[in-house]
C-alpha cells in the first residue's frame, strides 16, 4: 500500500477559501485519490492516536498557509506522514474509510500485532468495541490462527459452518 499527497488546488475565493491536498492510495492495482482539507487531516491523525500507541508524528500548522513554499513544504511533510504509517502498516478502517479506498485485498500481509485495540475481522479492520445488542457478539480470529488457515476437509466445513450460522 502506497499514500502520497500529490497536489494542492485552493478551493473557493475570500474570507472561506482554503487549500484542499489530493492524496493517492495504491492499492494492489487499484489507485484512489480523495482531496482533503489539513484540518481533516489533523482530526484524522488525533482519531489514530486515540486508537494506537505508536503513530507518526503529525506535521504542524505554520503562518502564511498561502505562500507557494509553505504549500509545498506542507505538502511533502504530509506525504511523509501517510509513507510513514504505510510503511509502518498502521492500516485501520478509520484510515481505509477517510482514503475512501473501498477495495483491500485480504492477502496483503501486515504484521497485525502492534495494533492494540484492532484485530482482522474476517477481512476488514474494526475496533473491538462492546455491541449494544446483548445476542450480537463479534468474531475476531488471530491472523495466525491455525485453525483459520487448514487445508484440512473436515476443519473447512466446520469453519464454513460457523461463518454461515454466525453471518446469515
Amino acid at each position: 500500500m502506497d499514500i502520497e499527497v500529490i497536489d494542492y488546488s485552493l478551493v473557493g475565493k475570500g474570507s472561506g477559501s482554503y487549500y484542499a491536498y489530493s492524496v493517492r492510495t495504491t492499492v494492489s492495482d487499484r489507485s484512489y485519490t480523495v482531496k482533503k482539507r489539513y484540518s481533516d487531516m489533523l482530526n484524522l491523525h488525533k482519531k489514530l492516536k486515540k486508537q494506537m500507541k505508536h503513530i507518526p508524528s503529525f506535521p504542524p500548522k505554520q503562518m502564511r498557509n498561502h505562500d507557494v513554499r509553505v504549500l509545498d513544504s506542507r505538502k511533502a511533510a504530509l506525504s511523509r506522514y501517510f509513507q510513514e504509517i504505510a510503511q509502518a502498516n498502521l492500516i485501520t478502517k478509520s484510515l481505509l474509510q477517510f482514503l475512501e479506498v473501498r477495495h483491500f485485498p485480504e492477502s496483503l500481509s501486515y504484521d497485525y500485532n502492534h495494533l492494540e485495540g484492532y484485530a482482522m475481522e474476517f477481512g476488514s479492520f474494526d475496533n473491538i468495541e462492546a455491541s449494544s445488542d446483548p445476542n450480537h457478539a463479534a468474531v475476531f480470529v488471530h491472523v495466525g490462527d491455525k485453525l483459520f488457515q487448514s487445508k484440512d476437509v473436515v476443519d473447512d466445513i466446520i469453519v464454513t459452518g460457523v461463518l454461515k450460522a454466525i453471518y446469515d
